[in-house]
């Protein structure tokens, strides 16, 4: 879950990313036409320029607000653009190798529970065949035990008839 949030942050991001360059594309060709412009201006006003007072003449462009200017303002968009692209392509290079790191351990997990499934397996079977033992070590000692007091039996009653044949040859004796 937390991999498919990480990728999907991703694909936002290179959107953004897609969304930044665009708008940065834009601007530049927004910029260089103006320039043309500004260029064609400059060398309509070119002969213009001799026949200015020299206080205006001597006026240059930092006198000016370099704030004001739409050059200035798109290259500082185009700046801050590049720079949170560089931002949002290192977070992926990070992002991507932690994907890379959870997924080797997924496959190190995926081994261990298949390691563990095959133990557990391998330790049932050897339990089915201890309980498979243990049924006909039962099964033999019921047996031993059925003929130990059958045998008993038999020894008792072979016990009683020497007793009673002892005592009849004993009383045949005496007689």
């Amino acid at each position: 879950m937390q991999i498919i949030a990480e990728l999907e942050e991703l694909e936002t991001q290179l959107e953004i990313e897609k969304a930044c360059r665009e708008n940065a594309e834009v601007f530049a060709v927004k910029l260089n036409k103006e320039n043309r412009k500004l260029q064609r201006l400059s060398q309509a006003l070119q002969p213009a320029w001799d026949t200015l007072p020299s206080d205006i003449a001597h006026l240059t462009l930092e006198d000016a607000d370099p704030t004001a200017d739409p050059d200035f303002r798109y290259q500082l968009q185009v700046t801050e653009f590049q720079g949170r692209i560089s931002d949002l392509l290192e977070e992926k290079r990070q992002l991507v190798n932690k994907v890379q790191e959870m997924e080797s351990r997924l496959v190190e997990l995926v081994k261990q529970v298949e390691e563990e499934h095959a133990e557990k397996m391998d330790l049932r079977k050897a339990l089915e065949r201890q309980n498979k033992n243990l049924q006909q070590i039962n099964t033999v000692s019921s047996m031993v035990s059925r003929e130990y007091e059958e045998l008993k039996e038999h020894l008792e009653l072979e016990q009683s008839l020497r007793q009673l044949a002892e005592s009849y040859a004993h009383q045949v004796k005496e007689l």
